[in-house]
């Protein structure tokens, strides 16, 4: 009689079966590369954004409001400008503390010099699609003091269903719009509400009869939730071939919104006075309204 053998798994296949049925889920993180946005319990904009190996914040900025002793509320923020890096360990979590950094509050009977101190922390879920934690900041003067005490945040990856790259006001990506002596090329980011590069070009007139072309660019403005934003401002510039110096006042105003596609509208007012070794010379203006879409078909997440 022939005996009879029962086969099994071979041994490698076995051991394989078994540290898999033990491996651990997998560990939360946050995907490289990425920027998450959203707003603190206190309602102020927060965001950051995760270094391309993953292994630390790139760059954020963190925004509450306290309260304090003389009975007003202050916003207070930190910014990475200045700190040491903040690295995100191997569970997805970070924390940092800021130094004490000298500032000050204005208030209607002066500036208030203090030290102003502010910890967060976080960590990102499973997905790396949120990230969610605290802020605490304290203000210390001789006038007053201030406190958030802890304040939670959750932000959301930008292009995820909670901040999409086109929403129901505006659309991340370019916009260019014209008036007349004047044209503006506006980048967005939708998620951050975040005005990231504008670029106004404009013709003045001026009394001498002759016109004065310049530009202005603006770097990272927030805008409103439903898309506004206005800037004032002066500057001053040579132009060196006419030995003259120009010194202008502006203001800009800007509004995104969707109506039958993603549309641009604003406002471009200038003043300018043009002088020769201190002597005034000509003086300029502008003031024309603008209006345009976004270029191209509105970025998907």
């Amino acid at each position: 009689m022939r005996a009879r053998s029962v086969r099994g798994p071979a041994i490698g296949t076995l051991a394989l079966v078994l540290l898999l049925a033990g491996a651990p889920a997998a560990l939360a993180g946050p995907r490289a590369a990425e920027r998450y946005d959203g707003q603190s319990a206190t309602g102020q904009r927060v965001f950051l954004s995760v270094s391309a190996d993953g292994g630390r914040l790139a760059r954020y900025t963190f925004v509450v409001r306290t309260s304090c002793t003389d009975g007003k509320r202050r916003p207070q923020n930190l910014i990475e400008r200045g700190q040491p890096a903040t690295s995100i360990d191997a569970a997805g979590s970070f924390a940092h503390q800021s130094q004490a950094q000298r500032g000050f509050y204005a208030t209607s009977s002066g500036r208030v010099n203090g030290r102003f101190r502010t910890s967060v922390s976080g960590s990102f879920d499973a997905t790396g699609d949120s990230v969610s934690g605290t802020i605490e900041s304290t203000f210390r003067s001789k006038r007053f003091d201030c406190s958030s005490g802890p304040v939670a945040y959750t932000l959301y990856r930008d292009g995820t269903p909670q901040a999409p790259f086109s929403d129901a006001v505006m659309s991340t990506g370019l916009y260019t719009a014209a008036g007349k002596g004047v044209t503006a090329r506006m980048r967005t980011l939708a998620p951050g509400r975040t005005l990231v590069r504008g670029e106004i070009n404009y013709k003045a007139r001026c009394r001498s009869g002759g016109n004065l072309r310049s530009g202005r660019i603006f770097l990272n403005y927030l805008l409103s939730e439903n898309g506004r934003r206005s800037v004032a401002g002066q500057a001053r510039f040579r132009i060196r071939k006419d030995k003259v110096v120009v010194r202008i006042r502006f203001r800009l105003t800007v509004r995104f919104f969707e109506s039958a596609g993603y549309k641009l509208t604003g406002s471009w007012n200038v003043r300018a006075r043009v002088s020769r070794r201190g002597r005034l010379i000509d003086t300029c203006r502008l003031k024309r309204s603008f209006r345009g879409a976004l270029a191209g078909a509105p970025a998907a997440g």
